[in-house]
């Protein structure tokens, strides 16, 4: 039982590890200025060519008044990132065969 917990814990620490590398080339791609932030704009434009889907400009909204921690309508990587991971705004890029798609 040790045993399979113990690969559980790491297959889930690689796939996390995994989806925090994509998030964050993602992130450099969307931050076009390379200003360190990223704003609805970019988020609803560049994810949307990305993934070749319209976003929800709701979840959108939803995500930044979240993770927006200072309210100034940008998200550095890290808010970005944790966005991206909690939040349903991102839904169509963690879809393994756009991911793969667009990072290769």
């Amino acid at each position: 039982m040790a045993f399979l917990l113990n690969f559980l814990k790491q297959n889930a620490i690689s796939a996390l590890r995994q989806a925090i590398n994509v998030f964050d080339r993602l992130f450099e791609y969307l931050d076009n200025d390379r200003d360190g932030f990223v704003d609805k704009r970019n988020v609803k434009f560049g994810v949307s060519f990305v993934t070749n889907k319209n976003i929800d400009s709701d979840d959108v909204d939803r995500a930044f008044d979240t993770y927006d921690s200072d309210k100034d309508g940008k998200m550095n990587k890290k808010e970005f990132i944790l966005a991206s991971m909690n939040d349903g705004f991102l839904k169509s890029v963690q879809n393994p065969t756009i991911t793969t798609s667009f990072f290769t």
